[in-house]
C-alpha cells in the first residue's frame, strides 16, 4: 500500500505502508456517453496529413502569392512576415493556408491532367491589407518560398474517420506520393487515381497490392533430346501480392489522397489499390 501524505514542512511525500486485512471487491463503474466513440480521431493522424490539396490551373493563376519576405529573408518560417501580392478581398486577421505548387498529377490510364500537387507549408495571418499586403507566418510545416500560393482555409476533411470498405468495386493505382520519396512506408500520404466519381468517400479503406512482375518462363528444360521451342521461354505475368492498407481521407472528383496505415513491404508508385 502506498500512502500519500504531507510532511512536517508541508511538502507532499509518498511512503510504503503494510496492507490491512480488508477484503477488496473491485467493481465496474460506467457512465453514459454523449455519442459514439470515434474510431480514428482526427487528432491521432493530423500530424501525418500535412494538408495536401489538388490545385487547378485557375486556382494557381488567381490565388494570392508570396512576393517576398521582410528583412530580405530568402525563405520563410514561423515568426517571419511575408509580403503578399494579389490579395483582393482579404481582411486583417484572416487566415490562409500557404501552399507550395508541386508536380503535375496525371492519370496514367489516359494521360489526363488531374491538377497540380499542393503541399501545405504554413498558415498566413493577414496583418496589413494593401498591394502588397503583409502577413505573419505561423504553424510552419516546411519552408515557405517566394511564389507559394495562399488558399482559404477549409474544413472539408472530417474530424474523425470510420473505416469501412467502399460500397462499389474500386480498382486503381498509386500515382504520386508526398515528399517525392521512392519507397513508401507506413504513415506516408499518397495520391491515387480514383475519387468521388468512382464512389470513394473519406474513411474508405483500400488494400494495396504490389504489381506483379512480367518474367520469362525459363523452367522448361531440354528433356529427351527434344529442343525447346520459343513457347518454353514465354513471358508470364506474376499475380499481385497484398502488401498494405490505406485510409482515404480527402476526395476529389477523379483522385484522392490516402494515408498508408499499414505496410508489410515497401510500397511504390504504380502499385495497385482495390476494395479489400
Amino acid at each position: 500500500m502506498l500512502s500519500l501524505t504531507f510532511g512536517a514542512d508541508g511538502r507532499p511525500a509518498i511512503s510504503l505502508s503494510r496492507g490491512g486485512g480488508a477484503r477488496l471487491d473491485p467493481r465496474l463503474r460506467s457512465t453514459e456517453l454523449d455519442g459514439a466513440i470515434a474510431t480514428i480521431p482526427y487528432s491521432a493522424i493530423a500530424a501525418f496529413l500535412e494538408r495536401p490539396s489538388l490545385l487547378t490551373k485557375d486556382q494557381i493563376r488567381e490565388a494570392p502569392r508570396v512576393l517576398a519576405f521582410r528583412d530580405k529573408h530568402m525563405i520563410g518560417g514561423a515568426g517571419l512576415e511575408a509580403y503578399i501580392r494579389g490579395l483582393k478581398n482579404g481582411d486583417v486577421n484572416q487566415r490562409y493556408n500557404v501552399v507550395h505548387v508541386g508536380d503535375e498529377i496525371r492519370d496514367p490510364e489516359d494521360g489526363d491532367l488531374l491538377g497540380y500537387q499542393g503541399v501545405y507549408t504554413a498558415t498566413a495571418i493577414i496583418v496589413d491589407t494593401g498591394e502588397p499586403a503583409k502577413a505573419a507566418l505561423t504553424d510552419s510545416a516546411r519552408e515557405t518560398l517566394e511564389g507559394d500560393r495562399l488558399l482559404g482555409t477549409d474544413a472539408d476533411t472530417p474530424l474523425n474517420f470510420v473505416p469501412r470498405a467502399p460500397e462499389k468495386d474500386v480498382r486503381g493505382q498509386i500515382i504520386s506520393v508526398i515528399d517525392g520519396v521512392t519507397l513508401i512506408g507506413q504513415y506516408k500520404i499518397v495520391a491515387i487515381n480514383r475519387g468521388a466519381k468512382h464512389g470513394l468517400e473519406p474513411g474508405h479503406v483500400l488494400a494495396i497490392e504490389e504489381a506483379g512482375e512480367v518474367i520469362r518462363d525459363r523452367t522448361r528444360k531440354n528433356e529427351g533430346g527434344v529442343k525447346p521451342s520459343r513457347s518454353f521461354t514465354s513471358k508470364v505475368q506474376l499475380p499481385n501480392e497484398r502488401i498494405g492498407t490505406m485510409l482515404v481521407f480527402r476526395v476529389f472528383d477523379r483522385m484522392s489522397y490516402a494515408l498508408v496505415v499499414g505496410a508489410t513491404n515497401p510500397i511504390r508508385i504504380a502499385d495497385v489499390v482495390k476494395r479489400p
